[in-house]
């Protein structure tokens, strides 16, 4: 999922199913915490997507392609702009030569823009391009489908694994073959985010987890700073140390990334791995490549030897744990399965707790309509659509069955009606550290509300939980990444 781009003009996909589910008791389990509640998210196809198509999806908010530096959507329907004139000025002088005409483009791209840089480089450079950026649209000029022979003979399996529930006591969640896997080749990649600093994953709020939930799935060395995080679902897999099948290697095949020397970047130094303010920084330098150990059948479940580091902090974590103190605290999960009666959002029950609300479907289209100081009731009875069983539109149920979190949205009660059958709420925006009230409903139904964790208060942030990055083994750990490594100028 996340090798999947954004593209403001040409999203051919979307986020679709997320669902929710805790795997352990934090009363009586220490892997409580240790690993994601959330499960089955995907996307789902929103047009037709043929071989070789590489897969967009579209966002409505874009602040963070800005700050990246990245082309918007403004920055197309500019550039688009720019093409059109330039095309209307090639029309009305025929007598322009082709070294003329492409002086002209370099000149617009390289001078005459150049205070609009993301503009500028969406422009066409040759005469051809400017053709097809006319007819087609500047976005066309970058985006072209890839023959399927070129995929088979270049590309990698990125389902030759699929999630299930582990084999291994308090593993979680666990890869599984989909497929027979012969020794000696490729489970699944592994492109890697590079986190340069992993006190960044630090958490400094009281009782809670000292470390981020992420800390777990990303690959670290005890010499170093440095974490690797994988993009794919290789993140599934176990840790076992007798009876693993698989082991992870730097990629072999193609580099995905090179240096200034153009070499692969585990041949450099650590400043090659450091981003700046340049958009190529955000992009994956590294590579992990899983390989089968042993022939692997379908349907067995995928392992990888962790390492005695990684398994010493296991094993001491469980034998230092302690329950955290219940103080009648009952999870979400269990409120909502058992249809617990509602409370004011201000009664002292709710110290750990919060309320979401079901809206109708991409009710965030009406936040820009909603900014108003005094916004005014609604009864909820009069929203249109509002209850997925009435659902028709082909796009809303693509989300009905498989998101548990698409149409709910953070909320107050405010108000129990007399028969405890009706309530009145305060909707706020799903931003945590932005929130700000943008509905309020009356007559809103039980089924229409449902418990949620109070915001650090679910377990991936008990202060018990397990933390600890996957061990890269020191074989294959480039000495120069090293904390204690002594280079020539040291000396």
């Amino acid at each position: 999922g996340m090798l999947v781009n954004y593209h403001p003009l040409f999203p051919n996909i979307a986020a679709g199913g997320l669902i929710e589910e805790t795997l352990f008791d934090r009363f009586s389990s220490p892997a409580a915490g240790s690993n994601t509640a959330y499960d089955k998210f995907g996307f789902v196809a929103n047009q037709e997507i043929f071989p070789g198509q590489e897969l967009f999806e579209g966002i409505t908010k874009e602040h963070w392609f800005k700050d990246a530096g990245l082309p918007v959507r403004e920055d197309y329907e500019h550039a688009q702009i720019v093409v059109n004139r330039m095309d209307d000025y090639k029309k009305a002088h025929p007598e322009i030569s082709e070294a003329e005409l492409v002086d002209f483009l370099y000149r617009m791209k390289h001078e005459m823009m150049q205070n609009y840089p993301k503009t500028s480089a969406l422009l066409p450079t040759t005469p051809t391009d400017l053709e097809q950026a006319w007819y087609l649209g500047v976005a066309s000029l970058n985006i072209s489908g890839v023959d399927i022979k070129w995929v088979k003979e270049n590309g990698m399996c990125l389902d030759n694994i699929e999630p299930g529930k582990s084999t291994i006591p308090g593993g979680g969640r666990g890869a599984f073959a989909t497929r027979f896997i012969p020794k000696g080749t490729v489970i699944a990649p592994a492109p890697l985010v590079q986190v340069m600093n992993k006190d960044g994953f630090q958490i400094d709020k009281e009782g809670n987890a000292t470390h981020q939930l992420l800390l777990n799935y990303c690959f670290g060395h005890r010499k170093s700073q440095l974490l690797l995080c994988p993009t794919t679902h290789v993140s599934l897999i176990n840790h076992k140390s007798k009876g693993f099948n698989s082991k992870i290697r730097w990629e072999t095949t193609r580099p995905s990334n090179l240096n200034s020397e153009g070499r692969s970047y585990i041949y450099g130094s650590m400043d090659d791995l450091k981003t700046d303010s340049s958009k190529a920084s955000y992009n994956s330098r590294l590579m992990f490549e899983f390989v089968a150990t042993e022939d692997i059948s379908k349907g067995d479940e995928v392992f990888l030897d962790y390492g005695d580091e990684w398994e010493t902090a296991w094993n001491a974590h469980i034998e230092n744990w302690k329950a955290p103190e219940n103080n009648g605290r009952i999870p979400a999960i269990v409120m909502n399965a058992k249809q617990h009666p509602l409370a004011l959002s201000n009664h002292t029950s709710m110290k750990y707790l919060s309320y979401e609300c079901r809206l109708e479907p991409f009710a965030n289209e009406l936040l820009h309509q909603n900014q108003k100081e005094n916004i005014q009731e609604q009864d909820y009875r009069s929203l249109v659509d509002v209850d997925p069983k009435e659902w028709k539109n082909p796009g809303h149920l693509l989300f009905r069955e498989i998101n548990q979190h698409f149409n709910w949205w953070p909320c107050e009660v405010v108000d129990i009606g007399a028969d405890q059958s009706s309530f009145t709420v305060t909707i706020y925006t799903k931003h945590q550290k932005k929130r700000r009230q943008f509905r309020q409903l009356s007559n809103v139904p039980r089924s229409a509300i449902r418990y949620a964790d109070a915001p650090y208060h679910s377990d991936q942030h008990l202060g018990s939980s397990f933390r600890h990055y996957i061990p890269i083994p020191d074989s294959i750990f480039p000495l120069r990444w090293r904390d204690d490594y002594v280079s020539a100028s040291s000396l």
